[in-house]
C-alpha cells in the first residue's frame, strides 16, 4: 500500500484541501451540485438479508451496511487519507461504560468490502481499526484493489461484528461517513429492543412417570439476555402438552375406552393450553402451572406409545404489544449458535426466524395474535396407568370347538382402560354358563399346570394372567370374570363379559410348540418341537395306547419325496419321543413317526390323564454342494413343515380318537455365516458353544487340514473332537476345492453357525478367559449392537471395541487386526492370502493410552463375531464375553 500521512479527524491534506477548495470554486460558479448525498441500509441479519430495523439488546449481530445513491464522489477521494470510512455507534447517554455498544467482537476480523465504481464492482478484505472508546470502526480502503477512475455508486461492509448494548431505545442513530466528511455523511437509526432470552421447563424433566388423568404441576423460568432473570412481572407464558407428533393430546374421559383415527390417534376434544404469568422473585423469575395428564396411547411411527411432550412459550420482545403484527426484531449470532430446532405448534400459522425464535400464534389473556416467540425445549414425559378399578378380558373367537382348550387373558385396567398393575393381589372369578338363563355350567378352567380352577389371583405388580377355558356344552355361552373391592367402592363388583358360540368339535386337542426360534418366532429347523395332546371331557376312560404319525406338509413321510429332491433316499422326515432330557440340535427321538416295515411304535395313555406332552425331532443334514457362486456353500436341508397326527388306539388296536396339527415353517438353523479362502491360512472363532458335537468338523465339515490356537501363551494344535470355545481364537489351514479344473483362487469355503441352548439359567452366564501379561489372541463374543452399519445381521455381528474388550481395557495397551484390511464382501472375501478372513477395517487401535484417538475414536472401532485380534496387556485380567446362551424351557 502507498504511504500516507496520518492526520487529525478535522485536518486536511493540502492535496485535499485544494481539490475542496477546486471543488467550491466549481459549484459557486458552474452550478454543480457539491459530492455526497446518498442512502443508508443497515442489515442485521445475513441469513436473512431484508432490512430490519429492529434488533435485540445485549445481543451480537454482523451487521451489513449498504450505502448506495452518491453523487459526484470520485473514487480517487475514497483512499487519500489513512483513515477512509467511518461506522460510529451513538454513545448511550443514559449508561455507563459497560452500558455502551460494544466493537471489540470485531477486533481482528476480516469484513468483506464492496466499492461500486461506474457500474464496476470492486473487491476487498479489510481488518477494520476499532476504536471501541468512540464506539466507531474505521476501514483503509485497498487503493491497489480500486480503479483510479470514475464515480462511487454503492459501499457495501458485509459484517461488522458488533454487541448491542442492553439498554433499549426507539432510535440509535449510526453514523456511515467518510474521513472528510463533505464527501459524505449519512445516518441510519435502529431500534434496539430488549427481549426474553430464554424460557425453561425445570420440572417435570425428561422421563418423568406422571399417572393418566392425573394433575401435575409444571414449573419454569423466564431468563433475559445476559442470563439475567426477567424483571417485567405478569409476563405472559403459555404451556402446551403435545403428543410426539405435535399435535396437542386429548382429553381423556373417564370410564370411556377410546376410539382411533387409522393413524393411531385417539378420537376426542383436544387439550387447551395452559396460560400463566411470570412471578418476579429476589434471584429469579418463575412461573406455575397445573396441568392434567393425557390418559390414552397413540401411534408414533406406527408404534404404540405413552409418551408426552410439554412445551412452554412466552413472547420474546419486552415491547410486543406495540410491535406491529408480522415484525420482529433480527435473529442474532447467539440465536443461530443454539442449534436445538424447536418449532410452534402444528396447526399455528408461523414464519421461521430462528433455531429457536419462530413467529407463532399466541393467544393467552390479552394477547390473541402473532408474536415473535421465545420456545422452551421440550420435555418427555410418560403416561403410566392409574390404579387399577375395571377389568376387561380378551374374547376367544365367535365360535369355538366343544372341548377345544382355549386362552383366556383377564386384565386389571383403570378409568381410562390402560391396563393397571395390581396394587394387591387380586382375586378374579371365574364362570362360564349357557346363554339361554338356565344357568347350566358351559365349561371347565385351567391354570397353567392343567389344574380345573374356579377363580385367579392377580399378583401384585401385574396386570393381567392367563387361563385355559374347555367349553363343555354346544351353543351360545356366556364367560365372566368378577372381582370384588377393586375399587374404592366397598363391596362393588366389577365384570368383564365375553360372548361365544359352542360348536361341536374333536374329542382332543393338540398343540405344538417351538422351542428354539428365529426373532420372529418361526421355529428353526433342526431343532425339537414340543407337543402337547388332550383327551376331553373327563380324561381317558380306560388305558389306552397312543402312536405318532409324522410326515411333512405335502403327506410324505420319507425326505426323498420333498419336493426339493436334495434329500438321502430312506431318510424320515422327523422322530418322536416323551423326554427329550436336554434339548438338543440334530437329535433323534426313540420312536418312528411311520409304520413302513414295521408296525406303529406306541406309548402307554394311561386311566384318567388329561394331557400328556410328546417331543417332535425334525430330521436335518448338512450338505457342502458347489454353487454357481463358485464356493462351497454348507447346504441345510429339511421338510418346510411337519404334519404331526396323534392316534389313540383302544385294546383291540381300533382308533378311538385322533387329532392333527401343523407346525409353523421351518427357518435355516444357522445364526452366523462366515467365509473362509480355500487352500490358505484363515482365522475363526465363535461367540457362542456350538450346538452338536460343538467342534471344528461340526462349523466346517472336512475342509481343513490343521487347526491350531494360541492359549496360555503357547500354540496348540486342536485335537479332533474338541469342542471350540468362545473367547479363544483358532487359525486353520483350508484344503483345496475338490472339484477338477478349478483353484483356490476361485473357490473357498463357508463356515455355518449354528449355537447351542441353554435349558437352565445357569447355563446362559457368559463365559470368562482369563489372559495373561504380553501378547494374547482373542476371539470376538459380542452382541450384533450396531445396526447402522449393518447390511447383513448373518453375516456382520457387529458391535464397538470399547464393550467387546470393556473388561480388559484398564490394561490393554493395543490391539492389532491380523486380517488388516477388511474383507470388502462378507459373502465373496478378497482373493488376497493375506487377509485371513476378518471383517474389521482396523490395523492397529489403542483403548488405554491416554490419548485424544485412544479416547474418542479407537473404541468404536467396530468388530465382529467370527474375527480375531491380538491384544497386548500389561497385567493379567478377565475377558468377559458379551453374549451367553439363549435358555430355552424344556
Amino acid at each position: 500500500m502507498s504511504s500516507k500521512t496520518i492526520v487529525g479527524r478535522h485536518s486536511w491534506s493540502k492535496t485535499v484541501l485544494i481539490l475542496a477548495i477546486v471543488s467550491l470554486c466549481c459549484f459557486m460558479f458552474a452550478g454543480v451540485a457539491l459530492a455526497g448525498g446518498g442512502q443508508l441500509n443497515i442489515i442485521p441479519d445475513l441469513n436473512n438479508p431484508n432490512p430490519k430495523d429492529s434488533v435485540k439488546a445485549s445481543h451480537t449481530y454482523d451487521y451489513v451496511f449498504d450505502a448506495e445513491g452518491f453523487t459526484g464522489v470520485d473514487v480517487q477521494s475514497l483512499y487519500q487519507d489513512p483513515q477512509d470510512l467511518f461506522i460510529t455507534f451513538p454513545t448511550v447517554a443514559s449508561g455507563d461504560a459497560t452500558d455502551q455498544f460494544d466493537l471489540t467482537p470485531a477486533t481482528g476480523r476480516t469484513v468483506p468490502v464492496k466499492v461500486t465504481v461506474s457500474g464496476v464492482v470492486y473487491n476487498m478484505q479489510i481488518v477494520p481499526t476499532i476504536d471501541n472508546a468512540n464506539h466507531r470502526a474505521i476501514f483503509d480502503f485497498q487503493s491497489a484493489n480500486l480503479t483510479k477512475t470514475g464515480w462511487v455508486d454503492r459501499i457495501e461492509i458485509l459484517g461488522l461484528r458488533v454487541k448491542n448494548t442492553h439498554i433499549p431505545s426507539d432510535s440509535y442513530k449510526i453514523e456511515f461517513s467518510h474521513y472528510q466528511p463533505f464527501l459524505f455523511t449519512i445516518y441510519k437509526s435502529i431500534r434496539v429492543v430488549e427481549t426474553v432470552g430464554e424460557i425453561t421447563i425445570d420440572s417435570p424433566k425428561t422421563c418423568a412417570n406422571i399417572k393418566a388423568g392425573g394433575s401435575f404441576e409444571v414449573k419454569g423460568r423466564v431468563i433475559g439476555t445476559c442470563n439475567k432473570p426477567w424483571d417485567y412481572t405478569s409476563w405472559p407464558v403459555k404451556i402446551e402438552i403435545l403428543d410426539k407428533k405435535g399435535r396437542p393430546a386429548i382429553i381423556p374421559v373417564q370410564n370411556v375406552c377410546p376410539t382411533y383415527t387409522e393413524d393411531g390417534r385417539p378420537i376426542g376434544e383436544e387439550m387447551k393450553p395452559v396460560c400463566t404469568s411470570a412471578v418476579v422473585g429476589a434471584t429469579e423469575t418463575t412461573f406455575t402451572a397445573t396441568l392434567k395428564m393425557p390418559g390414552y396411547p397413540y401411534k408414533y411411527n406406527g408404534v404404540w406409545t405413552n409418551d408426552y411432550v410439554i412445551k412452554a412459550s412466552t413472547v420474546e420482545v419486552k415491547d410486543a404489544y406495540s410491535i406491529p403484527v408480522g415484525v420482529a426484531p433480527a435473529e442474532s449470532i447467539e440465536d443461530y449458535a443454539d442449534t436445538t430446532l424447536v418449532g410452534c405448534p402444528i396447526g399455528d400459522s408461523y414464519a421461521y426466524l430462528g433455531i429457536r425464535h419462530w413467529f407463532c400464534d399466541f393467544t393467552c389473556d390479552d394477547i390473541k395474535a402473532s408474536r415473535a416467540i421465545a420456545l422452551s425445549l421440550p420435555e418427555t414425559i410418560h403416561m403410566i396407568p392409574a390404579e387399577p378399578v375395571k377389568l376387561r378380558m380378551v374374547c376367544p373367537p365367535a365360535e369355538i370347538k366343544l372341548n377345544a382348550p382355549v386362552e383366556l387373558t383377564i386384565c386389571l385396567t383403570d378409568k381410562y382402560c390402560n391396563d393397571a398393575p395390581a396394587v394387591k393381589q387380586e382375586k378374579i372369578d371365574l364362570a362360564a354358563l349357557q346363554d339361554d338363563n338356565g344357568g347350566n355350567m358351559a365349561g371347565i378352567f385351567y391354570d397353567a399346570a392343567g389344574n380345573q380352577i374356579s377363580h385367579v389371583y392377580v399378583p401384585i405388580g401385574q396386570s393381567c394372567v392367563t387361563v385355559v377355558f374347555r367349553p363343555t356344552l354346544v351353543g351360545p355361552i356366556v364367560i365372566e370374570a368378577r372381582a370384588e373391592n377393586l375399587t374404592s367402592t366397598p363391596s362393588e363388583i366389577v365384570k368383564a363379559i365375553c360372548f361365544t358360540k359352542v360348536i361341536d368339535g374333536d374329542q382332543m386337542s393338540l398343540d405344538l410348540i417351538a422351542k428354539v426360534t428365529d426373532e420372529n418366532g418361526d421355529p428353526r429347523a433342526g431343532w425339537p418341537v414340543k407337543g402337547a395332546y388332550w383327551i376331553m371331557p373327563v380324561g381317558a376312560t380306560q388305558d389306552y395306547k397312543v402312536h405318532v404319525e409324522i410326515t411333512d406338509c405335502n403327506g410324505n413321510f420319507y425326505n426323498d419325496l420333498n419336493k426339493n429332491g436334495m434329500y438321502d433316499v430312506g431318510e424320515e422326515v422327523a422322530t418322536w419321543g416323551l423326554d427329550p432330557g436336554n434339548i438338543q440340535f440334530g437329535a433323534k427321538g426313540p420312536y418312528r413317526g411311520h409304520n413302513i416295515c414295521n408296525p406303529w411304535d406306541t406309548v402307554p395313555h394311561v386311566f384318567c390323564t388329561t394331557k400328556q406332552h410328546i417331543w417332535i425331532y425334525p430330521n436335518i443334514s448338512i450338505q457342502r454342494c458347489k454353487t454357481d457362486h463358485g464356493y462351497l456353500e454348507p447346504v441345510i436341508n429339511y421338510p418346510d413343515c411337519l404334519r404331526v397326527k396323534v392316534v389313540v388306539e383302544g385294546p383291540a388296536g381300533t382308533t378311538i380318537m385322533t387329532v392333527e396339527g401343523d407346525t409353523k415353517n421351518f427357518v435355516n438353523p444357522v445364526e452366523l455365516m462366515r467365509s473362509l479362502n480355500a487352500e490358505a491360512w484363515q482365522t475363526l472363532s465363535t461367540p457362542k458353544t456350538l450346538a452338536g458335537t460343538g467342534d471344528l468338523k461340526f462349523l466346517i465339515g472336512d475342509s481343513y487340514l490343521a487347526a491350531l490356537t494360541y492359549r496360555n501363551g503357547k500354540w496348540d494344535q486342536l485335537l479332533p473332537g474338541e469342542e471350540l470355545q468362545p473367547l479363544y481364537c483358532y487359525y486353520v489351514k483350508m484344503k483345496q476345492p475338490k472339484m477338477p479344473g478349478e483353484t483356490s483362487e476361485e473357490c473357498y469355503w463357508n463356515a455355518a453357525y449354528i449355537f447351542d441352548r441353554a435349558t437352565d439359567p445357569s447355563q446362559m452366564i457368559p463365559p470368562v478367559r482369563t489372559l495373561g501379561i504380553g501378547w494374547q489372541a482373542v476371539g470376538m463374543a459380542v452382541q450384533d449392537a450396531v445396526k447402522k452399519h449393518n447390511e447383513d445381521p448373518l453375516w456382520q455381528q457387529q458391535d464397538y471395541l470399547y464393550r467387546a474388550l470393556g473388561t480388559i481395557c484398564k490394561c490393554c495397551k493395543i490391539v492389532y487386526n491380523p486380517g488388516f484390511p477388511k474383507v470388502e464382501n462378507p459373502h465373496y472375501p478378497n482373493l488376497d492370502r493375506t487377509r485371513l478372513g476378518n471383517l474389521a477395517n482396523f490395523q492397529t487401535v489403542a483403548v488405554s493410552q491416554g490419548t485424544s484417538g485412544a479416547w474418542w475414536d479407537d473404541p468404536y472401532a467396530v468388530v465382529y463375531n467370527g474375527d480375531n485380534y491380538w491384544v497386548y496387556l500389561c497385567e493379567t485380567q478377565d475377558l468377559a464375553a458379551n453374549v451367553g446362551l439363549e435358555v430355552v424351557d424344556p
